[in-house]
């Protein structure tokens, strides 16, 4: 097991490949980094930090602002390759208390980008994370993005002012059966430069409950969220912004 306690990183630059901070490859058991600052950290992929092919990694208590991606994943990548013969489920990583601010990629994922695995976020904040044009990508999520061999688990968190493409706050490419999920949620104020001002998904296995989102932004359409086929529960909706449609939807499903 590797262990990063109390400590503090910053101005740390990886212009060529990955994990401007921190770079974690092939650990069999677990990765725990705890009441830990990374600042203001580059990189190609992975601004702040890259875990390759770590079942289990933790962050509690962390702080994670200021990274910049050239690619993907402005603070933290995550990638579990090659993944045929591997259960899901048994790749994990949680996030519990911590902060991510004013991250940016080029291209997915202006906080966190996936590829494998499920994705756990409790009692955490997002803000002013984006994803932008680079030269050579486009811009896609603001704080998350999830491929069709990942999952989400997110409860009581807070993500606001955060900007992208297509999904201010996650954008989902691909999908596949595995259930993702929001509970107990606030977006505010996220912007989609096209679609999903708040949430683009592209699966009919979400779950969104007791949620919020307030004031988001979608230039093309989506004023939330632009969706396929899911469950929403007891959503409030108090205003949204759009320049061509007030909301999306390609399928009707949603139980309140």
């Amino acid at each position: 097991k590797v262990i990063v306690n109390e400590s503090r990183f910053e101005n740390n630059y990886n212009p060529h490949w990955s994990g401007g901070t921190l770079r974690v490859e092939n650990i069999a058991k677990s990765v725990l980094i705890r009441k830990t600052h990374f600042v203001n950290g580059s990189a190609y992929i992975g601004g702040a930090i890259l875990c390759s092919r770590v079942p289990v990694v933790e962050l509690k208590d962390c702080i994670v602002e200021g990274n910049v991606a050239m690619a993907h994943g402005g603070a933290i990548y995550l990638d579990y390759a090659p993944v045929s013969s591997i259960d899901m489920t048994a790749v994990r990583t949680t996030f519990s208390n911590c902060s991510f601010r004013r991250n940016q990629a080029s291209a997915k994922g202006g906080a966190i980008y996936t590829n494998f695995g499920v994705i756990q976020l409790h009692q955490s904040r997002f803000f002013n994370n984006y994803a932008d044009f680079g030269v050579s990508f486009c811009c896609y999520c603001g704080v998350l993005s999830l491929n069709d061999q990942s999952s989400l688990e997110m409860t009581d968190c807070t993500l606001i002012g955060n900007r992208g493409l297509y999904g201010g706050v996650v954008y989902e490419f691909g999908g596949d059966n595995a259930l993702k999920s929001i509970n107990h949620s606030l977006f505010f104020q996220n912007v989609a430069t096209i679609q999903g001002g708040a949430l683009y998904l592209n699966s009919d296995n979400w779950l969104i409950h007791n949620s919020t989102f307030l004031n988001h932004t979608a230039h093309d359409s989506g004023g939330h969220f632009s969706r396929h086929n899911s469950y929403i529960q007891h959503i409030l909706y108090i205003s949204m912004y759009t320049h061509v449609h007030a909301f999306e939807q390609k399928k009707k499903n949603i139980q309140t």
